[in-house]
């Protein structure tokens, strides 16, 4: 999946764009709290990467073939997960976005299922 953001001129401290999945792009000072930054007017930045929450068997979409591998990430953690499949997103599972994938992404996963 890729993405491009515009970022809109912006002299105030905060981040210029967050897509829908988190991922925050701006500038930051050296505690990582938004700093204030001028973007010049029609920047555009291109974001490449999977970025598809709950899709964990790197498919392209979410489905029933997603559990078996989300159960991989949640108990067996990156490593395992790693090795089960590799190439694929371990923070695909991280459905609630906390950071981390754990047992608050199982209700979000079962939402993702059964629509």
């Amino acid at each position: 999946m890729s993405a491009i953001l515009n970022v809109s001129t912006s002299t105030e401290a905060k981040f210029a764009v967050s897509t829908p999945h988190g991922l925050k792009v701006g500038h930051t000072d050296s505690n990582g709290d938004p700093a204030a930054v001028t973007y010049p007017p029609g920047i555009s930045i291109s974001v490449t990467g999977v970025l598809a929450t709950g899709d964990l068997n790197c498919s392209g979409s979410v489905g029933f073939d997603d559990i078996n591998p989300f159960v991989t990430a949640l108990v067996g953690g990156p490593v395992a997960y790693a090795a089960e499949y590799p190439g694929c997103n371990y923070y695909n599972g991280d459905i609630d976005g906390d950071g981390e994938v754990g047992f608050s992404d199982i209700n979000p996963f079962v939402d993702l299922l059964i629509p």
